[in-house]
């Protein structure tokens, strides 16, 4: 079948919410003193056999199609709260963007602890 732009249509691409959540942490590991909130024991088991979850992290997909990203992060003390919450939104809006090509409804970035550094 030929879809209205003349290319071939093969089927369908699926983006599963593990990796959409991978994406997620990786774009959020690049903002400097910001963190997602650390894995429990159970999220630890299951690395231990090569499957990666980020406790920090909830994608939900409606019936729609719009997706909503919970994260849970923790941030370095002294850190602007507000700023590194919008990079954090604008990262993440982008690396998914721009990786698997879908829209972003809401990013909701809940602040769930403060990091103190060794003095």
């Amino acid at each position: 079948m030929i879809d209205e732009a003349n290319n071939l249509e093969f089927g369908k691409i699926h983006v599963h919410k593990e990796a959409l959540a991978d994406i997620a942490a990786s774009a959020i590991s690049e903002i400097e003193g910001v963190g997602v909130v650390p894995t429990g024991l159970k999220d630890r088991f299951l690395e231990f056999f090569g499957k990666k979850r980020y406790s920090g992290i909830k994608i939900l997909i409606y019936k729609d199609g719009q997706i909503t990203i919970d994260l849970k992060i923790v941030v370095k003390y002294g850190t602007n709260i507000s700023t590194v919450g919008h990079q954090i939104q604008e990262a993440v809006r982008s690396a998914i963007g721009r990786t698997a090509g879908l829209h972003i409804k809401d990013i909701n970035v809940n602040i769930c602890g403060i990091e103190r550094g060794s003095a």
